[in-house]
């Protein structure tokens, strides 16, 4: 199946209520989930919707899924779910579209995302070294039992993978060494390496930062932050493919005036923006509806949200205004902690 297929089959998901009112978030109250040890990292998140449970991938300091039960509970259990064999780090992770068995209740698998590196850090993965994981659960209703196993390699010519979302058929991922978007067809083990790829998703020249970072699908566009612009942009997924025609990437979030990076972002069920702008340690709020820009969480040189990475907002049924946020290990004066998993209630 063409690629143009697989994707713009994700016309409802998720779906558009851009009618509803707009509800601007509340004064935030935070809660710690759970924390790494210095200098460990957390760098996305994704939510299990059966079992509301979160799901964390571990940066630095070992391949390790991280998970978090009853997250809205005021007894939390935060503990390892998983380690992934054969890489150095990991970065994105999402669930698989349904198939057709899974539309019938089972939403099981997941798909995470990394690499291999001689130092630790993900700056110097090694080019060609990343692959994709499945992270199964076994049972519905239940998070034990899980099971890991290798999915495919990817290209040769692939560089630093970072945010990874997925689509019908497959997912998307953005290198932010290529500056680019690339595709992995689960159907037939196929690879796209330039999926997408336009100017928008570099880094200036010069630029300390690089550039894509983040990608997200809704109403029928993807979305990705370009970190080093501190700016999210969009393209209509059909507009990809419509040959000679100039179509060219809409902007729709620039924070550069109230931040100094934008790292992983992702909506609320009204359209909004919710940007996570790492070394500022905050959360960037975009109205849909009139595009006003706000910090509506953390501070610089606040440990609330220091060294946020990546958001959700909660699926359960008391969670739903909550956001869960992944920081990093960070630093104030001679204080040094890991990665935290942060719930934000608004």
């Amino acid at each position: 199946m063409a690629l143009t297929t697989l994707v713009t089959t994700a016309l409802l998901w998720p779906f558009d209520i851009s009618s509803a009112a707009i509800q601007a978030p509340k004064a935030p109250v935070f809660r710690e989930l759970g924390s790494l040890p210095a200098p460990g990292f957390f760098e996305n998140i994704a939510i299990r919707p059966s079992t509301s449970s979160l799901l964390a991938t571990r940066l630095t300091g070992g391949p390790e899924v991280y998970i978090v039960k009853d997250p809205a509970s005021s007894t939390p259990d935060f503990s390892l779910l998983a380690t992934v064999p054969d890489l150095d780090v990991l970065l994105g992770i999402d669930q698989l579209i349904p198939d057709e068995e899974a539309c019938a209740g089972e939403e099981r698998v997941y798909v995470v995302v990394g690499g291999k590196t001689p130092t630790g850090s993900p700056f110097d993965m090694v080019v060609g070294s990343a692959a994709l994981y499945t992270v199964t659960f076994p049972h519905l209703d239940n998070d034990e039992d899980v099971e890991v196993a290798h999915l495919s390699a990817l290209s040769a010519d692939t560089g630093l993978v970072n945010g990874l979302v997925a689509v019908p058929g497959g997912v998307l991922i953005a290198d932010s060494l290529r500056s680019r978007v690339s595709f992995y067809n689960v159907t037939d083990n196929s690879f796209t390496e330039s999926a997408y790829e336009y100017p928008e998703m570099t880094a200036p020249e010069g630029a300390a930062m690089f550039g894509i970072n983040g990608v997200q699908i809704r109403d029928n566009h993807l979305y990705w932050s370009n970190t080093a612009l501190s700016s999210i942009y969009r393209i209509a997924l059909d507009d990809n493919k419509k040959e000679g025609c100039d179509v060219r990437p809409e902007l729709v979030f620039n924070a550069s005036s109230i931040a100094s990076a934008v790292d992983d972002f992702n909506f609320d069920i009204y359209g909004n923006i919710y940007a996570a702008t790492h070394f500022d340690g905050t959360i960037v709020y975009s109205d849909a509806q009139t595009g006003e820009m706000k910090v509506v969480a953390g501070g610089i040189g606040e440990w609330d949200l220091a060294g946020c990475t990546a958001l959700e907002f909660g699926k359960g049924e008391y969670d739903q205004d909550t956001l869960y946020v992944t920081t990093n290990s960070a630093t104030f004066g001679n204080e040094t902690r890991g990665g935290r998993i942060v719930a934000v209630d608004f």
